[in-house]
């Protein structure tokens, strides 16, 4: 399986962006075995609920320090693929 770690504070529309482009390679390269987490570090616009508005997104909020390394440790902490 295919580990998709997006990370992110306050993206909204360039967040649309970056899932659809995710989708699009997914469906182009018939990835079977795939999953996307989302990793947010709290942002205060719509990035949240836009990521959960796809059904196969896995969203995790940081709680504690937020930045980019943090973000990317927690992705591939709850990451079930490589």
């Amino acid at each position: 399986m295919i580990s998709f770690i997006v990370i992110g504070k306050n993206e909204g529309w360039k967040l649309k962006l970056c899932f659809d482009s995710i989708l699009n390679v997914v469906q182009k390269d018939e990835i079977n075995a795939y999953e996307v987490v989302y990793v947010d570090s709290r942002s205060s616009d719509d990035s949240i609920a836009l990521a959960k508005t796809y059904p196969n997104i896995r969203v995790f909020l940081v709680t504690g320090e937020c930045n980019a390394g943090v973000g990317r440790n927690i992705g591939a902490k709850e990451a079930l693929g490589n």
